[in-house]
């Protein structure tokens, strides 16, 4: 057996040929070097033709190796994923938000260089900063994402994250508000005769996130049908697409809500009609600004809700436990989960089977309870 070696012209990407046995060729090309272990990393094949075709085979396998300067960090990865991910800005947040403890040195990596025990180091190093089970889980949804992209770019061969296992998560259980709670709740928002009822009201009727409350326009509120078109979310940049990405999404709501917003609605044109300006139909439902209907900011509604709680006798919820409080209080009545998924807006039954798996449990065994009353009843 004997070596044929390619000429070096250069130090990176250079390789070897090796006769195997008449006519058929082992080749080895470099493509760049195991940050682990500071050795070359190697690629080879096994051709079969004649040595000169083995050399030009040899040849366009180092020529087609990029040079270090051609190859992406994974920071310069992460920031074109972030521009054509399709996700809603307020989970982009969360993905920044839990990626903030990854160790600065993984950004400036090729990301051709990154391996599968690099990524579960760096679980491990979240894990170890006291990042919470659901931030290291959302930082592997994010990290996943990204070199899913680099590989469909072509920028990277394969996913380092394909091979290493998903932080697991134990089911969250929430702590809601019971309705009791919610009554509080508003009634102290009710007797202050602004936005804050409405809203408050439009997040306990409908289950809609924070964003997609305040997005609300009076365009989408059908005050003869009883029904409310989501359309879109507020995030910190404006308005954008709600979290699934769903082009609409149809709620009805009750009696007492719809009577609300009409209320609401007159009040609003009594008070804009004052400064001379009429309620546009594209003006926000949850505003308080009487010329032109800017919406209430996130952090606004945020702080509002945090002063009701406190007062109702509840500190510590959040707007988005109103949306755990609809779903609970009625998967608890016995709606179905299906019904209860499209009026929450996910996209898929089991994302709503997944979050409420405890509540669902409780009935089931209500179901099971029910069931041998209807057997015994039966029998006399």
């Amino acid at each position: 057996m004997h070596n044929l070696h390619m000429g070096n012209k250069r130090a990176y990407g250079s390789g070897s040929i090796s006769e195997l046995r008449p006519g058929v060729y082992k080749l080895r090309w470099r493509v760049g070097v195991d940050p682990m272990t500071g050795k070359h990393r190697m690629k080879s094949e096994t051709f079969t033709g004649t040595s000169k075709q083995a050399q030009r085979r040899l040849g366009e396998c180092v020529s087609a190796v990029p040079t270090s300067s051609s190859v992406a960090t994974v920071g310069q990865l992460r920031t074109e994923w972030a521009r054509v991910a399709n996700v809603s800005e307020s989970t982009m947040e969360r993905y920044n938000f839990s990626l903030r403890h990854v160790p600065a040195g993984l950004w400036k990596m090729r990301a051709d260089a990154v391996t599968p025990p690099m990524i579960a180091d760096c679980y491990r190093h979240l894990t170890d900063a006291g990042v919470q089970p659901q931030g290291v889980a959302k930082a592997y949804t994010a990290l996943s994402s990204m070199f899913r992209h680099g590989v469909e770019w072509g920028w990277i061969d394969r996913n380092p994250c394909a091979n290493v296992r998903r932080p697991t998560l134990e089911p969250t259980e929430y702590v809601v508000p019971t309705p009791a709670d919610l009554l509080r709740m508003f009634d102290l928002a009710a007797a202050k005769s602004d936005s804050q009822s409405v809203w408050l009201r439009l997040a306990m009727a409908t289950g809609a996130r924070r964003g997609e409350v305040l997005a609300l326009r009076w365009c989408d509120i059908d005050l003869e049908r009883g029904a409310i078109s989501i359309t879109g979310s507020m995030g910190k940049k404006g308005r954008g697409a709600t979290k699934n990405r769903q082009s609409v999404r149809l709620v009805a709501i009750d009696a007492d809500t719809l009577a609300l917003l009409r209320q609401w609605r007159r009040m609003c044109a009594e008070r804009s009609l004052t400064l001379g300006v009429h309620v546009g139909d594209d003006w926000h439902v949850v505003s308080d600004d009487p010329e032109s209907g800017r919406p209430v900011l996130l952090n606004t509604a945020t702080h509002r809700l945090n002063r009701l709680a406190k007062a109702a006798g509840c500190p510590g919820a959040r707007l988005h436990d109103l949306r755990h409080a609809h779903a609970t209080m009625l998967l608890e009545a016995g709606v179905s989960t299906r019904t209860v998924a499209d009026r929450l807006g996910h996209s898929r039954v089991s994302t709503t089977t997944d979050i409420y798996g405890h509540v669902l449990a409780k009935a089931d065994e209500a179901a099971a309870a029910t069931f041998a009353t209807l057997l015994n009843a039966s029998h006399r």
